[in-house]
């Protein structure tokens, strides 16, 4: 979080690969703004792991435009999360303080999605 926005970090979402206009969220949560997986980090190495193990278990299941990584601190606290990186599916944290294996990440995408 940054006081006057200076040195915020952006979000980086992947592009849907429906060629829809949910801008890589999936078309069911497209007007709510919030996408189907998250992973919620600070932009660490960690962080960064789980989202790339993410979308490889994404792809693998046919899902891979609905991930997105959220690190703005904001949007991280209000899933209520005190260790990251974190992932979110559907609304629900499902994992937290863990950099996930893809296989690991594949199977709570399976349990949740």
């Amino acid at each position: 979080m940054s006081l006057f926005g200076f040195g915020k970090k952006k979000e980086n979402t992947t592009s849907c690969s429906c060629g829809c206009t949910c801008g890589g969220k999936g078309s069911e949560t497209a007007a709510t703004g919030e996408g189907n997986i998250l992973v919620l980090g600070s932009g660490c190495s960690s962080c960064h792991q789980l989202y790339e193990h993410v979308k490889v278990a994404a792809e693998h299941l046919g899902c891979a435009g609905q991930v997105e990584y959220v690190t703005d601190m904001e949007r991280v606290m209000s899933y209520g999360v005190m260790r990251m990186p974190a992932l979110v599916i559907r609304g629900t944290v499902v994992s937290s303080g863990k950099v996930l294996k893809t296989e690991e990440a594949e199977e709570l995408l399976r349990r949740y999605g």
